[in-house]
């Protein structure tokens, strides 16, 4: 059924061919998560299990580095695509990506990286680590040579609890 999925957004002239090799890759990513299933089986307990393994750094799937929420949100983006295919073609009845039990990614934004427990986020030139109980932040930036890492501690300050 993915397959069929892919063919036909290659094949639709109004989707750029970036988009459908996003489609591919996540995919590809999805499967390694799922397996073989036939997607009428999928719950969405299932969706929202391989939204968060997909998170996981420590999930073995993932070789220690857990997705960011902006491409979990790509991911969950097509998805719902994938079951709105299936539910046209009649391969499901209804699309369980859609439905109130399964949590929508978010985006990375300073606010929810510095907000969890503990976020990983890749920036153009450096990782952020962000750990709400020691309320600091590492970051490992490249060496201008092109060489080793440096881990570089910064310290922020607790935000008060917002009061409406």
């Amino acid at each position: 059924m993915a397959q069929e999925f892919l063919e036909q957004r290659e094949a639709n002239p109004d989707v750029a061919k970036r988009t459908s090799d996003t489609n591919r890759t996540h995919i590809n990513k999805v499967s390694s998560f799922i397996g073989n299933d036939p997607i009428r089986s999928k719950t969405p307990d299932d969706i929202q299990n391989l939204l968060n393994d997909l998170r996981n750094p420590d999930h073995p799937l993932n070789n220690g580095k857990g997705a960011s929420g902006t491409y979990a949100e790509k991911v969950y983006a097509t998805l719902k695509q994938i079951f709105d295919f299936a539910l046209k073609r009649g391969y499901v009845k209804e699309n369980v990506v859609k439905s109130d039990e399964v949590a929508a990614p978010q985006r990375d934004t300073a606010f929810n990286r510095l907000g969890s427990k503990k976020t990983s986020y890749v920036g153009q030139r450096s990782i952020l680590y962000a750990t709400a109980e020691t309320q600091s932040i590492s970051s490992r930036q490249p060496m201008s040579d092109g060489g080793d890492r440096t881990d570089v501690d910064l310290e922020y300050p607790t935000l008060p609890p917002y009061t409406p």
